[in-house]
């Protein structure tokens, strides 16, 4: 390997110690200092190619005041703050589809 100033030529930026870790830190320590700020969402983040949209059920503290929830996000870690769990694709698009026929 070449001796340049470059990042991306240096060994220590690799895929497992890269850039990816520590933008998984700053989501998870925003996601949880910023609890009662943001909208807690069960469910999945869509790519629009324009922005991202986080959409399922909102974790809320009362049971009884959950709602089926579609937050625009202007990039993915503001997508990946609000989603507090991923969703499984099936029970995903079943949830949309009733959410959809009910509205």
């Amino acid at each position: 390997m070449s001796n340049s100033i470059f990042p991306q030529n240096c060994r220590s930026v690799t895929l497992s110690r890269g850039f990816q870790s520590s933008h998984n830190t700053w989501v998870n320590k925003t996601r949880w200092d910023g609890a009662l700020k943001h909208t807690r969402v069960w469910g999945r983040i869509q790519d629009t190619g324009a922005n991202f949209i986080v959409e399922g059920w909102e974790c809320g503290v009362e049971v009884d005041n959950t709602q089926w929830v579609r937050i625009p996000c202007a990039n993915l870690a503001t997508a990946q703050i609000h989603l507090i769990s991923v969703m499984d694709k099936l029970t995903f698009e079943m949830e949309k589809a009733h959410q959809t026929k009910n509205i």
